[in-house]
């Protein structure tokens, strides 16, 4: 697969957000792979031609077909939240003909009593189609979809994803609705118990968990036409966002150099900032961009924590500008600790904190390194502390040492959590420095790749409450291939790694268990604080021990333990809370 530059003059303008066509209308490509395998060319049983279905679980993913144990739809599905949670469920539906008017609707959740004495409205929620998309060549379900399936083939699973949101104003006590299902054929009802419990999730801006996504905005240009920065762009862009921003994110991905990644992704990442070489030998920087991107995350999307800008330290450590006398621009190639580096970078960190104060931002701009050497930041930062002592660095580094000590950000990827202390960690904590951890394309588990069990989504963010860290950075909320919609496959990296979520604000099944995870890491913190406050050491025995199989080692494991741990700690944070 090539790797295109996106150019904004190739782009068309659309007329607006509505007009904007779809580039990619292709559903389900591949459904051929899965009727014409071996494996799935019947179920156990060959399917009625009727509509039929049963409860999963939502922390498994199913396969298109498969020897699954389903809870009758009559059963129904019991759910428990604390207010302010979002909890999910799955059921799945199939029929032995082809379904082209299949719709699923949640009812609200009603509580009698409560209603009765006006005390409170009901709880709604979304009932949602699971999206298969071709994973290493292979039909995978991931993408929650926004939209009904035009076509469901005959004999294999639909799943369909129940998500609700509980208030945090909401009365406690037991709610009651039903997701139906209708088809051409008939229709299914699966009644839907809820137990709203006293106990009360902080909302998303208060979260502790300091989450890191790392943004993409020039994916979406390319993917939906749109010039990029354009009011459409931003428009396409603000629904995604805003999902990324209600899962705790703290941090903006900003752009000050061109590609610093060296082009490892379908699109490219310009620099948000236009340096300029006068040819009186001046400089300039344009800082447009950078700020309708800072203000657009900040004001309307809701993501106000910090602001990484990549790189000072770039993985080919060319440094683009126009050249204004040649009328071209240029590529300097520089290394961090000579004077021709302190002296280019100097100019530009001059002007940057100067334009950071008249915009008020200052304190939240961070310097951001991915995964260079020491010999190379050393340099990098004795430049930062020369001509910018006010900027603050964050890095995710393989191995900490003491040159990235004093970051206000480190990130060890997760094979090195084992040398991180919990003296510096604390230390680092008391002087309100954050302290955080990361999986890429590695390690093969626990990560959030769409063949990944959904359990170790989940179990990511409660490791890193496991060793009391603060939080959990991944490179890649949205950098999508050529059509996400089709396949997750790319030349450079596994399949999905790329993307937690597709286009159209589309999320995925894997986001939403990563989800599951950092409630249940901030739930931990209040349950384990409510404990310590009662003095309950039985409790707390209880919470360590659900606790402690969140380890590197025993997360390398391919035995099952990621969903056994995360069920075991999810069911102890219930039995604890109140």
């Amino acid at each position: 697969m090539k790797l295109k530059l996106i150019v904004a003059g190739l782009l068309s303008l659309q007329a607006g957000l509505q007009a904007a066509p779809l580039r990619h209308p292709i559903y389900e490509s591949g459904w051929e792979n899965i009727t014409n395998s071996v494996e799935l060319q019947a179920f156990e049983q060959a399917p009625a031609a009727t509509l039929q279905g049963g409860i999963g679980a939502a922390d498994i993913r199913y396969e298109a077909k498969g020897d699954y144990a389903f809870t009758a739809p009559d059963k129904g599905i019991d759910l428990t939240a604390w207010r302010g949670e979002r909890v999910n469920a799955q059921v799945l539906v199939w029929a032995g003909v082809p379904l082209s008017q299949l719709t699923a609707t949640l009812s609200p959740l009603q509580n009698n009593k409560a209603v009765e004495k006006k005390l409170s409205t009901p709880l709604s929620g979304d009932a949602s189609f699971v999206r298969y998309v071709l994973v290493n060549n292979k039909p995978t379900a991931d993408i929650i979809d926004n939209q009904n399936p035009p076509v469901h083939p005959a004999s294999v699973y639909r799943p369909i994803w129940v998500s609700v949101n509980v208030p945090r104003d909401a009365e406690p006590g037991s709610y009651a609705g039903v997701l139906k299902v209708q088809s051409e054929i008939g229709g299914l009802s699966f009644p839907i118990r809820l137990t709203v419990k006293k106990s009360i999730l902080p909302s998303w801006k208060d979260w502790k968990f300091h989450l890191d996504l790392w943004q993409h905005p020039i994916t979406y240009a390319r993917y939906h036409d749109l010039t990029p920065w354009s009011d459409e762009h931003l428009a396409v862009m603000k629904p995604s966002l805003q999902r990324l921003a209600q899962l705790g994110q703290k941090a903006i991905t900003c752009a000050i150099v061109e590609e610093a990644w060296n082009a490892q992704t379908f699109d490219w990442f310009p620099s948000m900032v236009t340096w300029k070489k006068h040819a009186d030998g001046s400089w300039s920087y344009d800082y447009t961009i950078f700020d309708k991107w800072v203000t657009f995350m900040m004001k309307d999307v809701g993501i106000t924590g910090q602001i990484d800008c990549y790189s000072m330290v770039p993985w080919h450590l060319k440094f683009r500008y126009y050249d204004e006398a040649s009328s071209k621009f240029m590529d300097a190639q520089l290394k961090p600790g000579t004077e021709e580096y302190d002296a280019f970078w100097g100019r530009f960190l001059k002007d940057f904190v100067s334009h950071l104060k008249t915009k008020g931002w200052l304190e939240k701009t961070k310097i951001a390194l991915d995964e260079r050497p020491d010999a190379l930041v050393i340099g990098a930062k004795a430049t930062i502390a020369k001509h910018a002592p006010e900027l603050g660095i964050v890095s995710a580094i393989n191995n900490p040492s003491a040159v990235s000590e004093d970051f206000y950000s480190i990130c060890p990827i997760i094979g090195h959590l084992n040398t991180i202390s919990s003296e510096l960690i604390q230390k680092r904590r008391a002087k309100g420095l954050k302290t955080l951890y990361y999986v890429c394309c590695s390690p093969a588990r626990p990560n959030t790749f769409p063949f990944s069990p959904l359990a170790e989504s989940a179990w990511l963010p409660i490791a890193a409450a496991r060793y009391d860290l603060d939080g959990f950075l991944r490179w890649a909320y949205a950098t999508w291939v050529e059509n996400p919609m089709q396949s997750t496959d790319f030349v450079s990296w596994p399949s999905g790694d790329t993307n937690m979520v597709y286009p159209n604000n589309r999320s995925s099944l894997r986001l939403e268990a990563f989800r599951d995870g950092v409630e249940a890491f901030e739930k931990y913190h209040i349950v384990k604080s409510e404990l310590e406050k009662a003095g309950d050491s039985a409790g707390l025995a209880k919470l360590k021990t659900a606790l402690d199989p969140f380890t590197w080692a025993e997360g390398q494991k391919n035995n099952g333990q990621h969903l056994e741990a995360v069920r075991t700690f999810m069911a102890t944070l219930e039995a604890l809370s109140q």
